[in-house]
Order: C-alpha cells, then sequence, then structure tokens
C-alpha cells in the first residue's frame, strides 16, 4: 500500500480540479510525473541485492520493522517533502522509501523458511505474496476516495503512514525470528514447525527440558534418527 499511494495522490496533487477539494497543486511535467512514480524503484532494486544475506546475520524481524517503519515515516513526511523542497524533495523521500522497502521480501523468505513447515510452505507463500496485491486493491480505491473527501491528498500520507507504523509497533511484540524465540507459541506448536522445517534444529530449541512432555521426547527422538 506504501507503494502505490502515490499513483493515485499524484493525479490530485497536479489537479485539484478533478477532485474539487482545495490543496496545494503542482504543475509537474510528464518527465518529472515519471521520475516521481518510478523513483521508488530506484533505491528498492539497491537493497534487494543484500536483503536476504542481512536477514540471514541479524534476523527478519528488525529488518522488517526498522524497514517498515522507515518507509512508513517517510510516507508521512511526503506532503511536507512536496511543500518545502517540490519534487527533488519528493522525489528523494520516494528513492528513501523504496530502499527501507527493498529489506521486506528478502525478510519474508526467511520467516518462510524458519517458520512453515516444508509442506505447508507452498501455500504459506502463496498466502503471503496473495498479501501484496490485496493490499494494492485496497490501497488504490481508499486513495481515491481519500483524494476527494474533505481531508484532501495528504491525507493519503498520513493515513497510510499511521498504519504502517501501527503494524511495525505490533510487530515489534507479536514477531519473532523464528518459533524459538517467540513470546507466546505453545511448546507443541514449536515442537512440530521445529521437526517439520525440512532441516535438523538442535534439541534445546524443541524444549529447555525435553523430559517433561511425551511431544519433546518424540520431537528430539526423531531429529536425533534424522
Amino acid at each position: 500500500m506504501l507503494r502505490v499511494n502515490l499513483s493515485v495522490a499524484i493525479v490530485a496533487m497536479m489537479d485539484r480540479n478533478g477532485t474539487g477539494v482545495d490543496f496545494p497543486e503542482y504543475h509537474w511535467d510528464n518527465t518529472i510525473k515519471a521520475n516521481l512514480l518510478t523513483s521508488f524503484f530506484w533505491g528498492y532494486v539497491i537493497t534487494q541485492l543484500p536483503a536476504g544475506q542481512l536477514a540471514q546475520r541479524f534476523g527478519p524481524k528488525i529488518l522488517m520493522t526498522g524497514s517498515l517503519f522507515v518507509c512508513s515515516l517517510f510516507t508521512i513526511l511526503m506532503p511536507l517533502a512536496a511543500e518545502v523542497g517540490d519534487w527533488g524533495l519528493l522525489c528523494a523521500t520516494r528513492v528513501i522509501q523504496g530502499l527501507a522497502q527493498g529489506f521486506i521480501f528478502p525478510s519474508l523468505h526467511t520467516l518462510l523458511s524458519n517458520w512453515t513447515p516444508m509442506e505447508e510452505r507452498g501455500r504459506f507463500a502463496t498466502y503471503v505474496y496473495a498479501g501484496a496485491q490485496v493490499g494494492t486493491i485496497i490501497a488504490m480505491p481508499a486513495s481515491g476516495g481519500l483524494a476527494s473527501s474533505s481531508i484532501g491528498w495528504p491525507s493519503i500520507f498520513y493515513i497510510f503512514g499511521a498504519v504502517g507504523i501501527l503494524w511495525a509497533l505490533l510487530w515489534i511484540f507479536l514477531g519473532a525470528d523464528r518459533p524459538g524465540t517467540h513470546k507466546f507459541i505453545s511448546k507443541e506448536e514449536q515442537a512440530y514447525i521445529e521437526t517439520h522445517l525440512g532441516s535438523k534444529v538442535s534439541t534445546d530449541r524443541v524444549c529447555g527440558n525435553a523430559h517433561l512432555c511425551n511431544t519433546c521426547k518424540e520431537s528430539a527422538a526423531t531429529m536425533h534418527q534424522n
């Protein structure tokens, strides 16, 4: 959603008569418009390359949290960037957003490998990637509605940015790099996931005291056999 909202907002930003709402209007030619709409991907392609290795080294949770927070913060700042620095500063803001979002999908790949059993991984990956498209489906008409409302096109960036920051804050408390570091997962579910990941997992991640439950005993025995 944070990636596509400018595609709708820029129409209202360049033609206030199209929305009937009195907010700042910018007279940009097609070249500037094209630069604004593509500048996100200038940054996006750069961080795609090292993001996978960084997610493996530092953990996907911190990368996703930082990525979404930075992208959301700069989304909120976009109306100010356009007002203060016109299209140049707005373009720079989009590049920073792209740099931040470039970490998202590589981090998701690491999360999927850490959390989803082999036999369920394809289905979960489908849900994840479909979610990105659903976000676009929601963002486009929602952005149009906000642009034509009394709160105008700046509200597109304020609302979507605020939602992104809220999501990042929730992810800090509810997310985890792997089952063994999750605060609320049951031992049974943790054992099931870790014994079906398709690779060996040390027994101390299954249960701190494996003799306490039959599930952990069976999980530990299975891993030793493998």
